[in-house]
């Protein structure tokens, strides 16, 4: 998904040069690659072991999954034991806007952390609902599958499920060309990110940040 070079190029291009270590010495050595991506096909999977890369990370991801990562291609004696990682919760249907777990996992419990971390998811998000917005009525296809791309994995990393989903369905409108539905579902969007933001203003410290977007 990356402009003029994606992942995969640039993991075949790496992998070419630690061929002559002589003309390109910093690629020489022990180079781990591995993909972080918000497509989660085994399809997708194989194409990114097929250009090189050693392993595979899709969004959304916590920062158990990075550490499982890190260990398991970090050089022998170099990480420390760690505990399990937890069991993962059954989903019911009256699952929360939120995952406050993982926005508590994300910021290490930190309330200051936490806070940074919403103020900034806020007013990014904010900008991407006019972004998509503008280019809907402009009938740009493009910009909206690019900005909504955007703003569903930091929704789905940030545990806003719903949200993200929904993003991504606005995505696939942009990548297909065709913006019929896509007014549409960016006005549930937008309802579900009212329901973030009233679900985190009930939060220890948080209702301030929330008025101030709202």
């Amino acid at each position: 998904m990356m402009p003029e070079m994606d992942g995969l190029e640039a993991t075949r291009n790496i992998r070419e040069r630690q061929k002559d270590p002589s003309a390109h010495p910093h690629c020489g050595g022990r180079i781990i690659i591995v993909a972080m991506t918000a497509h989660a096909m085994q399809s997708d999977r194989e194409k990114c072991l097929a250009a090189g890369m050693d392993d595979y990370l899709a969004k959304p991801i916590r920062p158990v999954d990075i550490r499982g990562i890190i260990e398991k291609w970090a050089l022998p004696g170099t990480t420390p034991d760690v505990p399990p990682a937890p069991a993962a919760k059954i989903e019911t249907a009256a699952e929360p806007p939120v995952e406050m777990a993982r926005l508590n996992e994300l910021t290490d419990g930190s309330v200051d952390g936490l806070r940074e971390l919403v103020e900034l998811y806020f007013n990014q998000t904010t900008k991407q609902f006019a972004q998509i917005k503008a280019a809907i009525a402009a009938n740009q296809a493009e910009e909206v599958r690019r900005v909504a791309h955007s703003c569903a994995g930091a929704s789905a990393t940030l545990g806003m499920k719903r949200l993200g989903q929904l993003m991504r369905d606005l995505e696939k409108t942009g990548a297909a060309g065709a913006l019929t539905e896509a007014t549409r579902i960016c006005e549930d969007a937008g309802g579900e990110y009212i329901l973030v933001k009233k679900f985190l203003a009930t939060q220890p410290g948080l209702a301030e940040i929330v008025a101030a977007v709202s």
